[in-house]
């Protein structure tokens, strides 16, 4: 009986992985960014480390952030050594702090940007406010990447066309936001998931409203899933929690690549053609229907307007 059981639970196994395999869909352009400069939030690992090395091989100047400064310039020196391009600037930025942001939008001001990735993220496991009173799962993951789209568009709307790719997760379809939530104190780690979810929701819905707001100015935004991939999401976690335990055997035998998952970004970032897609949800390098409660224009608007408030735009 055990043995049947452990076949079939490999089998299980398998085709999961076979699926995941199958389901990988690569960015195909092969287009050159040479004259371009790029913005990457959150590149010194994972999804947006992949994007920033792709992208250098394709001869953009691009602009890394990191809140770490030291660990930002170890990435840089390994980009440029293994891609040639030494058109690589390390700025430090904490998207956790909206002073941060806004002395970071005022330091790289005079360049030109052609595409910003939102891609940073993060999921604390315990309760703890951002220097500006935010939950901190929301404070990087939302209201650090609105303030800092919103400071550098001027700029973006110069270069156009250009882009804006904001990442986040198909975990964003089992969510719902009441704005007048967004606030609220919770103490139990166990609702971390529910804040990443719905901060998730937020950034379609802004990404929505804001595609509104961009119509004719030349700029493109797009919304993306990159897929179930090992990261350091959970980095926030104890390394005793089981969470991180059942997670790391799950990501190792099932999850994507950061590689492959750095694929729809960096399609969403460079392919031709995707200005009619703009405003649109992409997963699998292909639009995609996202949760219906994205598509509120409403909530959109009054989403909008709090965040403005709250970040003091």
């Amino acid at each position: 009986m055990l043995l049947y059981l452990a076949v079939g639970f490999l089998a299980v196994c398998l085709l999961i992985k076979l699926y995941i395999l199958f389901t990988t869909a690569p960015c195909m352009s092969d287009a050159d960014l040479t004259g371009k400069t790029v913005v990457i939030t959150g590149a010194t690992a994972g999804i947006g480390y992949e994007t920033a090395m792709d992208l250098a091989t394709r001869n953009a100047n691009i602009i890394l952030t990191a809140r770490n400064l030291e660990k930002g310039n170890l990435v840089k020196d390994k980009i440029i050594e293994e891609t040639g391009n030494r058109k690589i600037t390390v700025k430090q930025l904490n998207l956790a702090s909206l002073r941060s942001v806004r002395r970071f939008a005022d330091e790289i001001k005079a360049e030109r940007i052609d595409i910003l990735i939102n891609n940073a993220g993060t999921l604390e496991h315990y309760w703890r406010k951002t220097d500006d009173g935010f939950e901190m799962t929301w404070g990087v993951n939302f209201f650090g990447p609105f303030l800092l789209t919103n400071l550098l568009l001027d700029q973006l709307k110069k270069s156009s066309p250009s882009r804006i790719v904001n990442l986040t997760s198909i975990a964003h379809k089992w969510s719902e936001l009441r704005i007048e939530d967004i606030k609220r104190e919770r103490k139990v780690g166990s609702q971390a998931d529910l804040e990443y979810m719905a901060s998730k929701l937020a950034i379609v819905l802004f990404t929505k409203e804001l595609n509104r707001k961009l119509e004719g100015t030349g700029v493109s935004v797009f919304v993306v899933h990159p897929g179930t991939v090992q990261s350091e999401l959970f980095r926030s976690y104890p390394a005793w929690h089981p969470v991180c335990w059942i997670l790391n055997v799950i990501s190792f035998c099932f999850f994507k690549s950061a590689k492959d998952g750095a694929q729809t970004t960096l399609h969403c970032a460079v392919a031709e053609n995707l200005e009619k897609h703009s405003g649109e949800y992409f997963d699998h390098c292909k639009p995609a229907m996202p949760n219906k409660i994205a598509l509120d224009e409403g909530l959109a608007k009054k989403l909008w307007e709090f965040t403005e408030k709250e970040v003091g735009l």
